[in-house]
């Protein structure tokens, strides 16, 4: 049985955009290729990490939040005392808006997992 990953798709069966995503920011092709070789991760459920002197491996199903997540990156929302708060989420619904990205609750699920995983780091 295929290892199930975010959205409940088997991980052999999602789509993997990173490759297509990196050609029109404008990299190469075989430099593409190299970075997607080096982010094959083992089956997290065999106990087996990713390498840490290799470039920050992310599954392909989680490229798409990662690229909101980015494109978000100056829509942070502070207190009037200076603490970060969170993401302006009218701004995530316009950036997903003129996207068009496709299943735009489930993206916005894992977006505000990202959003609460940074603030708690950020508290570290």
């Amino acid at each position: 049985m295929a290892a199930q990953r975010a959205g409940g798709k088997p991980a052999d069966e999602v789509e993997d955009q990173r490759g297509v995503d990196l050609q029109s920011a404008g990299m190469d092709a075989a430099t593409v290729q190299a970075w997607l070789a080096s982010q094959v991760c083992e089956d997290e459920d065999e106990g087996v990490e990713p390498e840490l002197d290799t470039p920050l491996a992310v599954w392909p199903e989680n490229w798409p939040v990662l690229q909101l997540f980015l494109a978000l990156q100056t829509q942070w929302r502070f207190t009037p005392m200076g603490a970060l708060q969170g993401l302006r989420y009218d701004a995530a619904e316009q950036v997903i808006r003129l996207r068009k990205v496709r299943k735009a609750r489930q993206l916005f699920s894992h977006l505000q997992e990202m959003e609460q995983a940074a603030l708690e780091a950020w508290d570290e």
